[in-house]
């Protein structure tokens, strides 16, 4: 088996994983529906932040954070971005413990749809073939 044959089969892998695993988070959201929809939320935010963090920290050092500082407008669109993750997860882990698994799902799915669509006419991107 080639090289590029390896590469392939391990990236249909990947992606067969990951598909699975996006498929099984709400199941496990809903089995934490007793649990306040804030308290999970405030984890996942507080444990996103110490990895994302700490991996920066271990690749980087303190190089990322120097050049983030040095760019107000960098740390401005930073924070914008973290708020707007934060309120995506908040809302989409309301939705699955408020019953509400098929409508977050589609969300989900239709999300990246409407990502792609908002590059082409807002930022004016290009689509082209894969």
């Amino acid at each position: 088996m080639t090289a590029a044959e390896q590469d392939t089969r391990r990236g249909l892998l990947i992606t067969a994983l990951t598909f699975v695993l996006w498929g099984v988070v709400p199941v496990y959201w809903h089995l934490l529906k007793a649990v306040p929809s804030v308290h999970i939320i405030v984890h996942r935010i507080v444990w996103s932040a110490l990895l994302v963090v700490g991996w920066l920290l271990y690749r980087t050092r303190l190089q990322w954070w120097r050049s983030i500082a040095a760019q107000p407008r960098a740390l401005g669109i930073l924070a914008l971005s973290s708020v707007a993750i934060a309120f995506n997860w908040s809302l989409y882990i309301w939705a699955i413990n408020a019953g509400h698994v098929i409508e977050a799902s589609l969300g989900y799915f239709i999300n990246p749809l409407v990502n792609v669509l908002l590059g082409v006419l807002v930022l004016k991107e290009r689509l082209r073939p894969l």
